[in-house]
């Protein structure tokens, strides 16, 4: 079987896949999941996303910036908006898969509380990295590491 692994927004549509195909999967990474419930109106998420941007490793900056800039605003509302309607406690608890929940130590976007809970919905490991919300391009050998040791377990079984 094979591992399907999203971040971020990412780890929304890896949810909805892994709903649809349970039998095609070995199991599911979510890194960074979207936002907690109490942060799904609009000036959380804006708050969040500078709070973690502010504590992102400065080489991912000049990364992400342009392509926020690029889209001219539209395709980052419309992304935003779908993230702040997205509800992953309601999925989680349904996969049948194991699950890994993974996040940056400094992320805002999806903060460690909040990945516990989704971790401890669908019963699956936790894992705290390095970093902020990009944890996975800003600490790629942490992230790297962890998968390779998940995925070995799920492997075994």
């Amino acid at each position: 079987g094979r591992v399907l692994a999203g971040h971020s927004s990412g780890a929304q549509s890896a949810l909805r896949a892994a709903r649809l195909v349970p039998e095609r999967l070995r199991g599911v990474v979510l890194a960074g999941p979207t936002l907690a419930p109490g942060a799904r109106r609009a000036l959380p998420p804006l708050r969040r996303v500078v709070a973690t941007l502010a504590r992102e490793e400065l080489p991912e900056l000049p990364a992400v910036i342009p392509s926020y800039l690029r889209s001219g605003g539209l395709d980052l509302m419309r992304l935003i908006r779908s993230i702040m309607r997205d509800q992953p406690e309601d999925a989680t608890g349904d996969l049948v898969r194991p699950v890994l929940v993974m996040i940056g130590e400094r992320d805002r976007v999806a903060p460690p509380s909040w990945a516990q809970h989704l971790a401890h919905l669908s019963d699956a490991p936790y894992l705290d990295l390095p970093g902020a919300h990009n944890t996975c391009f800003t600490f790629p050998r942490n992230t790297n590491a962890a998968l390779q040791q998940t995925i070995t377990k799920w492997a075994a079984v």
